[in-house]
């Protein structure tokens, strides 16, 4: 390998480097953003209490005992294969995927994309409709895939269930647009 070669080689690791930390730190913001609300909602829930629950004003944000556990699949498209997601898969510019969410209970379902610099909540449409315990979801819906653009070296799916609406949620998040077309992909 020439000096030259390996000075360019360092370069795009360092790059690599800042992209990842960038990453991870919006990710840590928007970590501490969820539990700030949860905090608040906490403290919330206690002075209704404290007062005998005279207040009708409801908790904005999920409380520890509002969390509902689910059973959450990706089905990966690349090129003539669909499959089931592996821990460790690594999608590509061009593939497609599918999220699949069974709740254990009654829930609301949020699927929250982020690409390090924009966070999208992809159910926008549903995000307001409680899911069944034991139903299925679907997203974008069975016979439709969203498709990876490549706008981004590393990209992530949240899935957040709760016994109640985080109407938060849609406040730290960019909405996904409610239209759905013909379209069988919709762009991540």
């Amino acid at each position: 390998m020439t000096t030259s070669q390996l000075a360019t080689a360092q370069a795009q690791v360092r790059a690599a480097q800042a992209d990842s930390q960038q990453w991870q730190t919006r990710h840590a913001d928007m970590t501490r953003q969820l539990a700030a609300l949860q905090e608040q909602a906490q403290r919330q829930g206690q002075q209704v209490q404290e007062s005998g629950g005279a207040s009708t004003r409801t908790p904005p944000a999920v409380v520890a005992q509002d969390r509902v556990r689910a059973k959450v699949g990706i089905q990966v498209r690349s090129g003539d294969r669909t499959a089931p997601a592996k821990t460790t898969e690594t999608v590509k510019t061009g593939d497609s995927l599918r999220v699949y969410v069974v709740p254990e209970d009654n829930a609301y379902v949020y699927v929250v994309h982020n690409d390090g610099k924009t966070l999208t909540l992809l159910n926008a449409q549903n995000a307001t409709t409680k899911v069944t315990k034991g139903e299925l979801v679907a997203l974008p819906a069975l016979e439709q895939f969203y498709q990876i653009n490549g706008g981004s070296d590393r990209e992530s799916i949240t899935v957040i269930c709760s016994s109640t609406e985080i109407r938060e949620i849609a406040s730290l998040v960019r909405m996904r647009g409610s239209k759905t077309g013909s379209r069988s992909k919709k762009r991540c």
